[in-house]
């Protein structure tokens, strides 16, 4: 039984001063009319897919994912959308695979203005120049935005959507502001702490849980918060932007986006509008502090082989720690509040070796590859650089998962956890 389902998502085009909902429920309604009028029915809810988050591409619009899926099961023989480019406004990637799906599935899009079928030319030169015209008009829109940011930035304003911690945001005309809040006071106890105590970032975080203060969203405080705060400048008054930048790249074939710290000559800092917490004095002292004891890399190879595969019952990774006088050892990132045992390096690689020798006799005919890197001792060979005995765990765990699940391996898993 064919039917038609509804996509419904708010653009840039949209007015600001709408919410998400309320955009996308004045177009379900104007969709809905239209259903009415021109299918004699209505849509039901279950089939209208409502995108409530921002995405550029396909891969992060999940309402999107889910209605491609859909329409592959060939019995969807419409989709209704207010105009042709709520569904995408990507790049041409995005857009060939919006008319590859549609066209070779033989869905129509129906819109008030006009219906497209793909399987004619005709209609699918028309859908990909709407398409094109709302990607050209999605760059432009992103550059002016750029440019407006950067003025609000020199200008003094908050542009960011989480105030730092000590500053709770405040509205001012059109624009933001921060304004200390009762927060501020915990942000100078850091800094003196850091700075006239001679306290380390791991001795302030225990600290200031043992008083009983906690961070916005996490029960415990990190070190890498801690450190963050007694790095930003925007304490001493000042504003930055575009500290970390979004990258995108392409990793094991997908593109992923990350957000990396900048280089500093690619900051933007500014005088801004709020009122300072901490001196530039104070501030200074605390990244004096910081360069007078640098961290130097000696080394880029990883010694883990684990690295990414072991976890403590917590939640948190488990990290290599190297010893001088002794042998290495794993142990919680998280141990101070977990307070979980350390456990030597060569117990988990030999019970791991010794759970991969199970599995590949009980196994043989399924797992002749976990046979062959157990027989030539690759994962317990010093020489082996720890990074390829990583791809080699991780081949390992691919070659089960898809195979078998891990279920039929009743009594053994390859998940270690630290208690």
């Amino acid at each position: 039984m064919s039917y038609f389902c509804m996509y419904l998502r708010k653009s840039r085009a949209d007015s600001d001063t709408e919410t998400v909902e309320s955009v996308l429920e004045r177009h379900c309604k104007i969709l809905q009319d239209f259903a009415i009028n021109s299918l004699g029915e209505l849509i039901p809810e279950e089939r209208i897919f409502r995108e409530v988050v921002s995405g550029e591409n396909i891969d992060d619009r999940p309402k999107m994912l889910e209605l491609l899926r859909l329409i592959q099961s060939q019995n969807v023989t419409g989709v209704l959308v207010v105009d042709p480019q709520r569904l995408s406004r990507g790049d041409l990637s995005d857009c060939g695979t919006v008319i590859r799906y549609f066209r070779y599935t033989s869905t129509r899009i129906i819109t008030p203005a006009r219906t497209y079928d793909l399987s004619d030319r005709f209609d699918r030169k028309f859908f990909e120049m709407e398409l094109m015209r709302g990607s050209d008009y999605l760059e432009y829109v992103k550059e002016i935005m750029l440019r407006g940011r950067i003025a609000s930035v020199n200008e003094g304003n908050f542009i960011g959507s989480v105030p730092p911690y000590g500053y709770m945001k405040q509205k001012i005309g059109k624009s933001f502001t921060l304004v200390p809040c009762q927060e501020a006071e915990n942000v100078q106890l850091m800094y003196r702490m850091w700075c006239e105590e001679g306290a380390s970032i791991s001795d302030i975080s225990v600290q200031l849980d043992n008083l009983g203060i906690r961070p916005r969203k996490s029960p415990k405080w990190s070190v890498a918060s801690i450190r963050d705060i007694l790095r930003n400048p925007v304490y001493t008054g000042v504003i930055r932007w575009n500290c970390r930048k979004t990258v995108k790249k392409f990793l094991n074939g997908r593109l992923v986006t990350s957000r990396p710290i900048s280089p500093e000559n690619l900051w933007i800092t500014a005088p801004g509008k709020h009122e300072a917490i901490i001196s530039h004095e104070f501030f200074q002292k605390s990244l004096n502090r910081f360069d007078s004891s640098p961290k130097n890399c000696t080394s880029h190879n990883a010694r883990n082989p684990f690295a990414g595969l072991i976890r403590c019952e917590c939640g948190y990774s488990i990290v290599y720690q190297p010893s001088k006088t002794g042998s290495p050892r794993l142990h919680c990132t998280n141990q101070k509040n977990c307070h979980n045992r350390s456990i030597l390096y060569n117990e988990v690689e030999s019970n791991v070796l010794k759970l991969l020798s199970i599995i590949s006799v009980l196994y043989s005919g399924l797992c002749t590859e976990i046979s062959e890197i157990c027989s030539l001792n690759l994962l317990s060979d010093p020489e082996i650089p720890a990074n390829y005995k990583n791809l080699l765990l991780k081949s390992i765990l691919k070659i089960i998962v898809i195979r078998r699940s891990i279920a039929d391996y009743p009594g053994y898993s390859l998940d270690i956890t630290f208690r």
